[in-house]
Formats: C-alpha cells, sequence, structure tokens
C-alpha cells in the first residue's frame, strides 16, 4: 500500500495515546525487549525428528512435526516481540530527541503511535509495518536534526565564553560539547542530542551564576555611589556607567535588572 494512503487512513484511526496507554506500553515494551529466545529446544525436537523418521515410526513422526511447528511458531512470535519492543523503544528514543526543536514530526509521531497500538494488539506485521514507514521518513528528518544540533553546539560555545570571561566553572560544559560534537560527526544523533540537553542545563546555571556575580557587583557599586553622594561627590558618570550596564543585562533577557531611581 502506498504511504500517502497509509498515513491517511491512520489520521482518522490513530489518537494521540492516553497516560494510562503509554503507562502500560512502557511495562510492556520493557519487559519484553529483557526476554530471551531459545532454540536450542527446536534444534533438539529436529534432532528427534530425524532419528524417528530413519526408524520409519510414521504416527509419531507426525506427531513430533505437528509440535516443533507449534513450537517454532511460538518461538518466532517471541523473536518478534522482542526485536519489535527495541524498535519502539528505539524509535521514542529518537523521536524524544528531537523534541523542542522545530521540526515537522507529526507523521513520524503518528507512525509511532500506530506501531504502539498494533504491538498492544498483537500484530507485529502491522506494527512492522510502521516501523519500517518511520525508518523510510528518517533520512531526512537526521539531516534537519543534525542542523539544528550543530546550531545548539555553537550557541552553547557562544556562552560558555561570556561564562568563562566573568570566572565560571565551565570544564564540564567544554567536555560535554566536545562529546557532542565526536557523536554527531558520528552520526550517533540520540546521543549528541541527550549531550546537548546536559551541555544547556549547565550552561544555563553558569549563566545564573555570572548574573548573580554582575548583580552583586552592581549593589556594591550602588552602595559605593550613594555614600559618594553623601558627601557631595560628582557621582553623574558613575552613575551613568551603571546605568548603562543595567540596560545592557535587560537587553539580554534579565529584566529583574532595573534602572536605578535616584532617591538623593
Amino acid at each position: 500500500m502506498h504511504r500517502g494512503l497509509v498515513m491517511a487512513e491512520m489520521s482518522d484511526e490513530y489518537d494521540e495515546m492516553t497516560e494510562e496507554e503509554s503507562a502500560q506500553l512502557n511495562e510492556v515494551l520493557n519487559s519484553k525487549k529483557d526476554e530471551t529466545v531459545q532454540f536450542t529446544e527446536l534444534n533438539e525436537m529436529l534432532s528427534q525428528i530425524e532419528q524417528i523418521y530413519d526408524a520409519g515410526k510414521y504416527s509419531e513422526l507426525l506427531e513430533r512435526i505437528q509440535n516443533a511447528i507449534s513450537s517454532g511458531e511460538s518461538t518466532l512470535k517471541k523473536f518478534q516481540s522482542i526485536g519489535l519492543s527495541l524498535a519502539i523503544l528505539s524509535s521514542q528514543r529518537w523521536m524524544d530527541s528531537i523534541k523542542d526543536m522545530d521540526m515537522m514530526v507529526e507523521d513520524a509521531e503518528e507512525l509511532l503511535v500506530q506501531a504502539k497500538r498494533n504491538f498492544l494488539d498483537d500484530r507485529y506485521e502491522d506494527a512492522l509495518k510502521s516501523i519500517n514507514y518511520l525508518k523510510d521518513m528518517t533520512p531526512k528528518l537526521q539531516e534537519e536534526q543534525k542542523e539544528k544540533l550543530s546550531e545548539m553546539i555553537k550557541n552553547i560555545e557562544s556562552h560558555i565564553e561570556e561564562a568563562r570571561n566573568i570566572g565560571s566553572n565551565v570544564i564540564q560544559v567544554e567536555n560535554l560539547i566536545k562529546d557532542a560534537k565526536t557523536t554527531l560527526e558520528n552520526d550517533m544523533l540520540i546521543k549528541c542530542a541527550e549531550t546537548v540537553r546536559k551541555a544547556q542545563v549547565l550552561i544555563g546555571e553558569a549563566g545564573e551564576e555570572r548574573i548573580a556575580v554582575i548583580k552583586e557587583a552592581m549593589t556594591f557599586v550602588e552602595s559605593i555611589i550613594e555614600q559618594a553622594k553623601g558627601i557631595g561627590a560628582d557621582v553623574e558618570a558613575a552613575t551613568k556607567h551603571l546605568e548603562k550596564a543595567k540596560s545592557i543585562l535587560r537587553k539580554q533577557g534579565f529584566p529583574d535588572v532595573h534602572a536605578h531611581h535616584d532617591t538623593g
């Protein structure tokens, strides 16, 4: 079936999963992915069938073959469930890696929901079909993701330089960015996105530290200006410089840095 037709049908049939459905699915997926498949028993059954065949025990042979077929079907279904659980979990992890990147991923999200619901209903072939359609969409999305991640890395690097200039400890962020660049170069996009988000958190904390230091310095300068005014000193130039610094901070996104009001 053409993918466009599949997407049209899917949009009518599949809505976003509820929290209860997602919780149920995650429990099933995580239990399935840790299961193992034993093929030794099947090999032993086939070996016994060959021996019975050589002995010419026709009735017993047919019974053993039927048992082997049933066991094989059960083993195959288990193998499919483990493989699909890993495919769905990795697809979800990748979808999580591109969230908040302003990318058009609605179709991909719907395909993943379709795969999840089919998996829960034991419709493994339909689930695999959805995963394969999703796989066909990923190359274009991943190219866009690479561009976004590269921009995010450059943005963090600019903030690292600002934080370093006021003495903030940026070693950990620098190491994360180094790792992010390596994973990006090696197309490890999920790992890269996770590393970049960790770096964003840390550089944000460094930014808070940076602004706290600046505010403390401004408060100290204000107290000196007030003391100087108290003894009749000319503080006009100092006040202008202080107001200019506050204005720059407000333009950089710190509106809580208020302009100084002359109380003298």
